[in-house]
């Protein structure tokens, strides 16, 4: 009898299994398409909360900049993002794009990313690559911000 059950429960898990990967995939096959309005408003209506999974969160910044929403992240992302205990590897994965630090090689420091940037304390990251990076990019901002006010005094 229990040699049945589990023959029953098997496929049964098997197909359960395939339809949880059909939602989260439906959005990126769009986004591949091109269909970015569409691969947005999917991911909305299959993540309701997107702040309970950094991947989801991410996800979701990433379907807004396609769509051109790039200029400002979402409310709350940063704060949202360093909530979780492993993000660090995903802020260095996603260091430039919009949505963390923006292209600041090209564009240079701005009210956005430098906002970001004073939101990240070096000391409080335990990822070595990570917290000198964050180091790094601070003390940059910070020489830049002393160069501009010693050009405007001469």
């Amino acid at each position: 009898m229990n040699l049945i059950k589990l023959y029953l429960l098997i496929p049964f898990l098997f197909i359960n299994s395939l339809t949880a990967q059909d939602n989260s995939e439906s959005y990126w096959n769009l986004l591949l398409k091109n269909e970015t309005k569409l691969a947005l408003n999917n991911f909305k209506k299959v993540n309701k909360k997107t702040d309970k999974s950094l991947e989801s969160l991410i996800s979701k910044e990433i379907l807004r900049n396609e769509n051109g929403l790039i200029y400002n992240a979402s409310k709350d992302f940063i704060k949202d993002f360093k909530s979780f205990t492993n993000y660090e590897y995903y802020l260095y994965a996603f260091w430039n794009n919009p949505f963390i630090f923006d292209n600041y090689l090209a564009t240079g420091f701005h009210n956005k990313n430098s906002k970001v940037m004073d939101a990240f304390n070096a000391d409080e990251i335990k990822n070595t690559v990570v917290k000198y990076s964050i180091k790094y990019i601070q003390r940059q901002k910070t020489e830049t911000i002393e160069t501009l006010k010693a050009i405007k005094l001469n």
